[in-house]
């Protein structure tokens, strides 16, 4: 944030905390993920911004008053639509940072005096929730106070969609359980919402964001693998005859019985007659399947080696192990910074 690297870390800290409530708590109110993003909107980058600029303002030490002009200005700057998923366009990746960047632009002109609205969330007209998900009665909010909602939140263990993820753990089970290998495999079908077919279903991708939200393809990539991994997306496994041939073979189908935006039932037919279901419940990663911290070390490490080096990531990984104790952030950002 500029000049302001000398936050401590614990205050960083409570301020994700603190953004990360404010954005459950918006989404709560738009009437959960699966409604809002149903119309076609992102969350990622409607709600996103409401956390951030609640993050960057508690980082920033906004009295109660400069941080509401902070979210309602923040009110301003959403937006994010699922139009990508039809290309496998790179917008999806923009979403997150550009929320992130305009929570904290909201934040310093809050802090300098720029007003937003009081009601940007509960205008009837112009608000929030009257122009994203009109004509919803908003639910109460699950928060009690006495739980935050990042807590709700999960690490995922594998490089595409987490709406992927319980199925996907599905499968490898059945694979593993029964020794099914890719050219045993007949038929795959995924049974799960409309809006996960509209969402998750490609078969034929053509670029990485459409592998990584393709059902299929990840499916392929497991069962002739074993990983699925960043490296399962690059583009020499999107052209790969044997991946693509059978991502064919993997289909998502709606049932009408669905009531969650994941799929979950997992219904492997293989070419001698054998059939095989499974489903989890909850996903490796999840907050209810929580990932170990060896496993979230591991990802960690994976991600951040190949771009900063082995010894830059290690350092990045020893600091936010200790951040609540580190002074300020300077440390954190000179170790984030690839060196070249």
């Amino acid at each position: 944030m500029g000049e302001h690297h000398g936050i401590p870390g614990k205050t960083l800290l409570a301020s994700v905390v603190a953004g990360y409530d404010v954005a459950a708590r918006v989404m709560d109110a738009a009437g959960t993920y699966r409604l809002h993003n149903a119309r076609g909107w992102h969350s990622t980058g409607t709600v996103g911004s409401f956390g951030s600029a609640a993050a960057a303002a508690r980082a920033l030490g906004l009295d109660a008053a400069a941080t509401a002009h902070a979210i309602g200005i923040a009110g301003s700057f959403t937006g994010g639509l699922w139009a990508f998923i039809a290309d496998g366009a790179m917008t999806k990746r923009l979403h997150a940072g550009k929320a992130a960047e305009n929570g904290v632009l909201a934040a310093y002109l809050a802090r300098h005096g720029f007003t937003g609205p009081a009601e940007i969330l509960e205008a009837s007209w112009g608000g929030f929730l009257s122009t994203y998900v009109p004509g919803l009665t908003p639910p109460r909010s699950r928060h009690s106070g006495q739980t935050h909602g990042i807590m709700r939140s999960g690490i995922k263990p594998f490089a595409c969609c987490a709406g992927i993820h319980a199925p996907l753990g599905a499968l490898l089970d059945l694979a593993a359980e029964h020794g099914l290998r890719a050219e045993q495999v007949a038929r795959i079908t995924v049974r799960g919402t409309a809006q996960a077919v509209r969402q998750l279903g490609k078969q034929r991708v053509e670029t990485t964001l459409d592998a990584q939200m393709s059902l299929p393809h990840s499916f392929a990539v497991a069962l002739l693998t074993g990983r699925v991994s960043r490296a399962e997306y690059d583009d020499r496994v999107l052209v790969d005859p044997a991946v693509r041939e059978l991502a064919l073979r993997v289909e998502l189908v709606e049932d009408l019985s669905f009531e969650d935006e994941t799929p979950k039932v997992v219904e492997v037919e293989t070419v001698d007659g054998r059939r095989y279901i499974g489903a989890h419940r909850f996903a490796k990663g999840h907050a209810g399947n929580p990932l170990s911290a060896e496993e979230i070390d591991a990802k960690f490490a994976s991600l951040a080696s190949p771009v900063l080096g082995q010894a830059a990531a290690q350092r990045v990984r020893t600091i936010i192990g200790r951040l609540e104790r580190e002074p300020s952030l300077a440390p954190l950002l000179v170790a984030l910074t690839p060196v070249g």
